[in-house]
Parts: structure tokens; sequence; C-alpha cells
């Protein structure tokens, strides 16, 4: 659109030079032409005052008659001559305020062209500002799905912790730490107490750790169990054959590891633990891929998002619950709270 402005403004600038150009030739022809008339009616007046000189100093009748007659037909074509020039004067000043009317149009059509620019380019500012509201709304739409989402989770946790007995404490043994985790797809069910890991439905009990095993979960294809030790490791096991595959360590996580969760397509790990940082490993090779920095206290519990997105909720001891983007590292979002839960 700019182009077609620029080309059609060249185009209506070239015309009026055209006809400037016509005018001032219209303007040099006039002036000629008034020149050549004031040199005539000079050359009429010497002739004329000759002609006066000539009858002073006596001629004789017929001569008188035919000067008169000459004075006559002079004196005619002064008046005429007079009466062009006068017409020249005033086309003249006809075509002084042509040129100046059009001089007008020229400097309204280049205020106009500012003004179209000015309105393009508020335009276009307008357009950027409905854009970012339109990106604000948007991620102010995703907080709220998250915070549904979270609010959800909670309530389908203590609605487990209410239902299944298995998660509420032994009255014979208070000092023992249980966790449990279910397989995704079959009902092989594993929990944890001191350093053992127990494959309820294989019977079989696993001495996974040197130290306590304070969290167990399953991978979305239930072939892989993930636990979290008090020894500051994250063991990766066949859920099968219940043996060790892998092990991940962060550095400088020396503290122990209170919680641990994998993403539903099994490629990330992610454990958290008393030294207020999350780790998140990559699975298969066990390099670090993020380590997401921000709770002012133990990290109790972690959760990846179900809809496939790469942010994952963490809760603290500092009464907040982070949203943080494990594609990047970066903390999309802090809720605070009274109490966080734990499971």
């Amino acid at each position: 659109m700019e182009k077609r402005d620029r080309t059609a403004l060249a185009v209506m600038a070239e015309r009026v030079a055209q006809r400037n150009r016509r005018e001032t030739d219209g303007f040099s022809a006039l002036i000629g032409s008034y020149q050549q008339i004031m040199s005539q009616l000079h050359y009429l007046s010497t002739q004329n005052q000759r002609m006066h000189t000539a009858d002073i100093m006596g001629t004789t009748d017929k001569t008188i008659q035919m000067k008169d007659e000459q004075l006559m037909q002079l004196q005619k074509r002064i008046y005429d001559m007079e009466g062009v020039g006068k017409g020249m004067e005033k086309e003249m000043h006809g075509l002084r305020y042509v040129a100046y009317i059009n001089h007008i149009p020229l400097a309204c059509r280049r205020l106009t062209t500012h003004r179209r620019r000015r309105r393009e380019e508020l335009n276009r500012q307008r357009l950027r500002a409905e854009l970012a509201e339109q990106e604000a709304e948007d991620f102010r739409r995703r907080v709220r799905d998250l915070e549904h989402q979270l609010i959800e989770k909670s309530k389908m946790m203590m609605q487990e912790l209410m239902l299944d007995p298995s998660n509420q404490p032994s009255l014979d043994n208070t000092s023992n730490n249980t966790t449990n985790a279910r397989h995704p797809t079959t009902s092989l069910v594993s929990s944890s107490s001191a350093a053992d890991v127990t494959m309820l439905q294989h019977g079989k009990c696993i001495r996974a750790h040197a130290t306590e095993v304070n969290s167990v979960c399953f991978s979305g294809s239930g072939k892989v169990a993930f636990t979290a030790s008090s020894d500051g490791t994250v063991r990766a096991w066949d859920s099968f054959t219940c043996q060790a595959k892998a092990d991940y360590r962060g550095l400088g996580m020396s503290q122990p590891l209170i919680c641990v969760r994998v993403s539903e397509d099994g490629e990330l790990v992610l454990g958290t633990g008393c030294d207020r940082i999350c780790q998140v490993w990559r699975v298969g090779t066990g390099r670090i891929a993020h380590t997401l920095l921000g709770h002012k206290g133990k990290v109790y519990a972690a959760e990846f998002m179900l809809d496939g997105s790469p942010e994952v909720l963490t809760g603290g001891a500092d009464r907040s619950i982070r949203v943080w983007d494990v594609s990047n590292g970066r903390n999309l979002k802090t809720f605070s709270c009274r109490w966080v839960h734990v499971q």
C-alpha cells in the first residue's frame, strides 16, 4: 500500500511540474508580447512626433491631410495595442491566481499525506497494543487453567488420603515413613519403608538405597519405577524384574530427597529435597537438564502436568506453590498458600 501511494504521489508531482512549466512558458510568451507592443508604441510615438514636426515646418494641404490620416491610423493602432496590453495584463493576473490556487492544493496534499502517515503509525501502534493485550489474556487464561488443575489435583489427593487406609499413619509404628505408588496400567503397587521398596504384586522386597526411601513413582508406560532417598539420589528400577537401571545425582545435592516425579512421556525425572533445589534429569542419559531455583525452604511435593505440557508444579515449606517450565527452567508463576498438603 505504501509503494502504491508513493507511485501516485510521484505521478501527481510530475503532473503539477508539467502544468507549472506550461504556465511559465505562457508567462514568458505574454511578457515577450507585451515588450513587443511597448516597442511598437514607442516607435509609433516617435513617428507621430516626427510627423508633427514636419507639419509645423510647413507642408501642402494634401500632405497635411495624408499626415492626419496616418496620425489617426497610428492613434487607432496605439489604442488597439493598449487594449491588447491591458488584456494581456489581465490574463497574466489570472495566470498568477491560477498558479497560487494550484500551489494551495499541493500544500494540502502534503499535509494530508503527513496526516495519513501519522494515522497509519497510530493504527500500527494500536495493533501492537491489541496483540500484547491478547498475549497477556492468553497467559492469564493459562494461569487460571493451571490454578484449576492444581485445585482438582489437591481435591483428588485429599480424597485418596481419606479413602485409602494404607495412607493413614500406623498406630503400631508411627516412626516408619511409608509411601505408595500405583502402576498406571496394571494392579502393581509399590511401597517404601525405611530403605526398602516392596513390589506388592510380585511379593518382592528390594534393598533400594542405603538410607530411607522417601518417594516412589512409576513412568507413564509403567516399565520403570523411580525412588528418591535420603542419600540424595534418584534410582531407576525395572518394575517387573526389580533390577536397578540408573542412578541420578545432582551437583551439590547432599541433602535428602523428599519427592520424585517423572514426566508423562517418560523423558524427564524430577527430584526435590531439603536443600531448596529441584533437579530435572534426562532419563537415559542421566544428565541434568535444568536446576529449578526459587523456593526458600524444603520442597516437599512436585507434579508434572497431565496434558503433555512442559509445566511442573512444586510445593515447599515456604508456603508457596510454583509453576515451572522444564523446557527452559523458568519460574512461570508463584502462588502463596497458608498451608501445603503433602501426601
